[in-house]
């Protein structure tokens, strides 16, 4: 009994979530939700990839760190892509499949460095789009949560930042008031 009153307040819940209107996405939104989707779904391939390859304890533990934020972040716009009548993106960029196979194809200190220098990458670039979207979201629903995934990514890119500097690999500043 007390399990299926569980499962109904479950259900209830995640209809009361995936039922957010999506007042007033603009085709910037819905762009960088779908960007935001895809990238995520680059991120956890990646992470399972390294989770399984690397030997470093520090990258290993950013990757599975990533799996697990970018699938949260992925429910987070869920809502806001589908009801805006985007699709959900199955698959990852051409550019993005092609630095798998090419991270793939590395391996040990080589493939860990490659891993932390495109993390370095896309992380202070995912800091910069996130920014951005949330200052200019135009619906007061996705606006709170752009703001939560913004410090999300800001963490992402001051970890994988220390990281980066305990192998000596450069990183760029990350902009004041991020």
């Amino acid at each position: 009994m007390f399990g299926t009153k569980l499962a109904f307040a479950a259900a209830l819940a995640c209809t009361t979530v995936v039922s957010l209107p999506a007042q007033t996405l603009t085709a910037s939104d819905r762009d960088f939700l779908t960007q935001a989707w895809q990238n995520s779904l680059a991120e956890m391939s990646l992470g399972r990839l390294v989770v399984d390859k690397s030997g470093d304890p520090n990258v290993r533990s950013f990757a599975f760190r990533m799996m697990q934020d970018h699938a949260l972040m992925i429910n987070d716009i869920r809502p806001f892509a589908i009801q805006s009548g985007g699709k959900e993106p199955e698959t990852t960029s051409p550019q993005q499949k092609s630095a798998y196979a090419a991270l793939k194809a590395k391996s040990g200190i080589a493939f860990d460095r490659a891993y932390v220098e495109i993390m370095v990458q896309q992380t202070h670039q995912f800091l910069a789009a996130y920014a951005k979207e949330a200052a200019h979201a135009k619906d007061p629903n996705l606006q709170p949560i752009m703001a939560k995934d913004l410090i999300i990514v800001r963490k992402h890119t001051e970890v994988i930042d220390d990281v980066a500097h305990m192998g000596g690999i450069p990183t760029p500043p990350i902009p004041a008031g991020l």
